[in-house]
């Protein structure tokens, strides 16, 4: 499932919630100098949602409500002049996966480019 298959707040942000049962909810935020996409995947695997990115929005905030035990990967996309510097996990990795066991925020960082 893609995140941008649900309601639309703005340009820059989205709300999701619209599953049943048990749910966690994932806050995720890019810094100054970028943003992100995500999908919901069916395994830990980033190559699980590797060929969806393409077709995703690319936003500076999301709120999602996903039932338990969903994983879903996120990717960093550094506006021109800028670099990932890191995700609040400390990854620097262009990718991350998150396994929705509990809530959680996530947030990614940029840094610009040097000269």
């Amino acid at each position: 499932m893609l995140l941008n298959c649900a309601k639309e707040d703005s340009e820059n942000s989205k709300t999701y919630s619209s599953f049943s049962g048990p749910q966690h909810t994932l806050l995720i935020t890019a810094g100054e100098g970028g943003r992100f996409n995500a999908a919901a995947c069916p395994a830990a695997s980033e190559d699980a949602c590797r060929n969806i990115f393409h077709n995703s929005s690319r936003l500076k905030n999301a709120r999602v409500s996903f039932p338990a035990g969903t994983y879903v990967t996120i990717r960093a996309f550094p506006n021109d002049g800028y670099r990932l510097a890191s995700w609040s996990s400390g990854s620097t990795d262009e990718i991350i996966v998150i396994f929705l066991d509990s809530n959680k925020d996530v947030e990614v960082y940029f840094t610009p480019e040097s000269s």
